[in-house]
C-alpha cells in the first residue's frame, strides 16, 4: 500500500540552523546524563535512556557534528522514567556517515550496538525507529532498511553518491559509499517512512530519488516539502516527531 502525503512549509516547523538546537544543555546537566547513561562498545560511545515497560526504541543518529548526541535533551525526562520508548543516541565522531573505511568498516559495529540494546530490552525489528538529519539522516535510512525497522524518520538526508559527492566531505568515502535507493530496492521489507526535504538541490535530488524507490516498493510514506533554499533550515518539533512516529509505527 501506498500512501503519500504532501505539507508544505507548515507553520510547526522550527527554524534553526544545523545542529539541532538542545534545550538546558549547562555544563553539569552533560556532565551527569552522560555519567550515569553513556556507554562504550566496540570503541564507540553511545547514550542510552532506557524504558520501564519497553514498547519501542527510538535510534537517533547525529549529523556531522562531532562531539555531540542529536536530541538527546529533548527526549530527557527530569524524572529519568521513560515508560515504553527507550532511546538510543548514536554519533560519528569520524564524519564517515556511519560507514567506517575500506580498512577499518563499521557497518557491523553499529549494527551491533543496536541489536544488542534492542535483545537487552525484548524487541523485534518491527519495534525499532531510527531517526536522523542530514548524516545522521543517511545513517536512519541505512541502518532502518538493514534492520528491518518499524519505521525511519528523516529530514534533509543524503541519499544517492550522485547528490551527496557534492558535500567534501562525502568524497573520501567513494568506496564504500551505500547509494539508499538501491538499498531500498533490494530489501525483503522496506519500513514506514516520514521524509523532509526542501529546494537545496542535493537535498531535493535525494528527497526524488527516495521518493522514486519507495514508489516502485509500494511503500507507505510522508513526504514533507519546504521552500527553504540551503541545507540548514527547518527542523521539525518534539512533538512533531512523537506524533509520526506513533502513526507511522501503529499503520
Amino acid at each position: 500500500m501506498l500512501l503519500i502525503v504532501l505539507l508544505s512549509l507548515m507553520n510547526f516547523l522550527v527554524q534553526a540552523a544545523d545542529p539541532v538546537v538542545e534545550h538546558r544543555t549547562t555544563a553539569e546537566h552533560i556532565a551527569y546524563v552522560k555519567s550515569i547513561y553513556e556507554d562504550t562498545m566496540h570503541g564507540i560511545d553511545y547514550l542510552f535512556y532506557p524504558a520501564r515497560s519497553p514498547k519501542q526504541l527510538w535510534v537517533l543518529f547525529n549529523g556531522a557534528t562531532p562531539g555531540k548526541y542529536t536530541m538527546w535533551s529533548w527526549f530527557w525526562r527530569d524524572d529519568e522514567n521513560w515508560d515504553e520508548v527507550a532511546y538510543l543516541f548514536l554519533k560519528d565522531d569520524d564524519i564517515r556517515w556511519y560507514l567506517g573505511s575500506v580498512d577499518e568498516p563499521k557497518t557491523q559495529l553499529y549494527l551491533d550496538i543496536i541489536t544488542t540494546v534492542m535483545r537487552d530490552l525484548g524487541l523485534e525489528p518491527s519495534q525499532l525507529c531510527t531517526i536522523g538529519h542530514s548524516m545522521g539522516g543517511y545513517a536512519a535510512l541505512y541502518y532502518g532498511l538493514l534492520l528491518g525497522a518499524g519505521s525511519i524518520y528523516v529530514f534533509r538526508p543524503q541519499v544517492t553518491w550522485e547528490a551527496a559527492v557534492t558535500y567534501y566531505s562525502v568524497k573520501k568515502l567513494r568506496d564504500i559509499w551505500v547509494d539508499i535507493d538501491t538499498l531500498v530496492r533490494a530489501q525483503p521489507v522496506i519500513p514506514h517512512l516520514y521524509l523532509q526535504y526542501g529546494e537545496f538541490m542535493p537535498d531535493k535530488l535525494s528527497g526524488k530519488a527516495l521518493i522514486d524507490a519507495y514508489t516502485e516498493r509500494h511503500g507507505v510514506m510522508i513526504v514533507e516539502r519546504t521552500d527553504h533554499s540551503e541545507h540548514l533550515g527547518y527542523h521539525p518539533t518534539k512533538e512533531q516527531i512523537e506524533t509520526t512516529i506513533v502513526f507511522l509505527m501503529d499503520y
